[in-house]
């Protein structure tokens, strides 16, 4: 889905979908859902330094990516129940949009989920998942989105048929 080559550091990062299983080097990946997402960074022999793989019991789509840095930051759908996270099963309750903050050595910095409720394939908890933006600037993140439905995301009631726009800090904490 998304190829960034980092020139300071002389390193390939593919971020994408699969199911069934994915080969990325010496490492083999078998997805546990419909799709999962993989984050596969390779050196300039396309050698594998790290793997990490995220999903859900379901169908999980990848619905924007941006590159700051060392970091990555991705906003997903999870289709299903439970976040599995490089083949552990946590403890969250899944489904939904969530966003994660990957750093350069594929650990999860932290991540958000957004909405919840699960309505169609492309519809999660009043919020329209196929029109997703992120940016970064000056130490924060913005995700921009549209509602399908009055709903709650983070706490805050929003209107139907509205684009919003939030911005968190870099340690994943909204700030509006």
């Amino acid at each position: 889905n998304n190829i960034h080559y980092d020139e300071t550091e002389k390193t390939i990062l593919i971020v994408g979908e699969y199911s069934g299983s994915v080969g990325l080097g010496e490492k083999s990946l078998e997805s546990l859902g419909g799709n999962d997402i993989f984050l596969a960074n390779l050196n300039e022999s396309y050698e594998s330094l790290w793997t990490k793989e995220i999903g859900s019991l379901g169908r999980d789509e990848i619905k924007a990516v941006h590159y700051e840095g060392e970091d990555t930051f991705l906003a997903i759908n999870l289709g299903g129940e439970g976040i599995i996270e490089d083949g552990k099963m946590s403890d969250s309750e899944g489904g939904g949009l969530i966003l994660y903050r990957i750093d350069g050595e594929g650990n999860t910095a932290w991540n958000i989920k957004i909405s919840g409720t699960i309505d169609t394939q492309w519809m999660h908890g009043g919020v329209r998942s196929g029109f997703i933006g992120l940016g970064y600037d000056k130490g924060s993140l913005y995700m921009m989105f549209k509602t399908f439905a009055e709903t709650k995301v983070l706490g805050y009631p929003l209107e139907k048929d509205k684009v919003y726009l939030c911005k968190f800090s870099d340690k994943g904490k909204n700030i509006w």
